[in-house]
C-alpha cells in the first residue's frame, strides 16, 4: 500500500485487486476499480486487463461489454494471456462486438500459444464442431490432449469423451476413465457424470452399480442436468 501510495504502477494495480478480493483490506469493488483506472492510463497491462473485467462483469461499475472489449482487446495486443482468452470467448458468443468465431479462433490460438489451458479446451471443442476452423478431430482431440496436461478440467473430460466415443483417436474405455475419473476429483460435473456411466456400464473398470448411484448424486449436486432427471426417475419408479 505505501508503494501504491508513493505511485509505483503495479503496486497500484495490485492494491486494486487486494480491494477487490477483499484481501487484507475491507472488499471494496469501487475502490479497485478506481485503481486499476488509475494504473491502466499510467499504461499497466494487467491493470487494463483487470479494468476490462470489472466492465464485463459489472464489478465496481456498470457494466459495460463493448468497453470491456476495448480493454481486452488493448491488454491481448501486448501478450496479456488472460486478456486473448476474454476476447475470444467476447467474439465467440457475440459480447459487445459482433459475433465473429474465426476471430474467437485467432485469439483462442494467441492464448493457447502461451500455454494457456482453458484456451486450449476452447481449440478442441472448435475443432471437434467447426467453429470458426474446419472440423478436424484429430486436431480436436490433440488440444484437448494438451489442455488436460496442463490441469484443465474440462480439457480432461473431453479428452475422456474422445476417447469413449474414438473421435480423433482409437477408442479406449481404459483411458476414457481415467481423464473422466482426473476431472471428477476437480469436481467438475460432466465428467462425474460421465464417470458414473462407466461404473454403470462397466466401461474401462469393473461394473458397479452402486459406485455408480453416488457418483451420479454427487453431479447432480453440482447440478448436472441429465444426473439430475436419472435420479429423479429412479425415484419415481421406486
Amino acid at each position: 500500500q505505501e508503494a501504491a501510495t508513493a505511485g509505483h504502477i503495479p503496486s497500484i494495480s495490485k492494491l486494486g485487486l487486494l480491494y477487490e478480493e477483499g484481501t487484507g483490506v475491507h472488499q471494496d469493488s469501487t475502490k479497485a476499480v478506481a485503481l486499476y483506472q488509475q494504473a491502466a492510463t499510467q499504461g499497466d497491462v494487467e491493470a487494463v486487463y483487470s479494468l476490462g473485467s470489472a466492465f464485463y462483469n459489472g464489478r465496481g461499475v456498470k457494466k459495460d461489454l463493448e468497453r470491456s472489449v476495448e480493454l481486452f482487446e488493448t491488454a491481448a495486443a501486448l501478450e496479456h494471456v488472460a486478456a486473448a482468452y476474454n476476447l475470444a470467448i467476447c467474439f465467440a458468443n457475440g459480447e459487445g462486438i459482433a459475433k465473429n468465431e474465426e476471430e474467437a479462433v485467432k485469439w483462442y490460438k494467441r492464448a493457447a500459444n502461451r500455454g494457456h489451458a482453458d484456451s486450449h479446451s476452447e481449440l478442441g471443442r472448435c475443432y471437434d464442431q467447426g467453429s470458426g476452423v474446419t472440423q478436424n478431430s484429430e486436431k480436436a482431440f490433440a488440444h484437448y490432449q494438451r489442455a488436460a496436461e496442463l490441469g484443465s478440467p474440462i480439457g480432461q473430460c473431453n479428452l475422456g469423451t474422445c476417447y469413449y466415443t474414438g473421435t480423433g483417436v482409437e477408442r479406449d474405455y481404459k483411458k476414457a476413465y481415467e481423464c473422466f475419473k482426473e476431472a471428477a476429483t476437480q469436481g467438475h460435473p460432466s465428467a462425474l457424470f460421465h464417470l458414473g456411466i462407466c461404473y454403470h456400464t462397466g466401461c474401462g473398470i469393473e461394473r458397479n452399480c452402486s459406485i455408480a448411484q453416488s457418483i451420479f448424486q454427487l453431479a447432480a449436486d453440482q447440478g448436472h442436468s441429465t444426473a439430475l432427471s436419472m435420479l429423479q426417475d429412479r425415484q419415481d419408479k421406486e
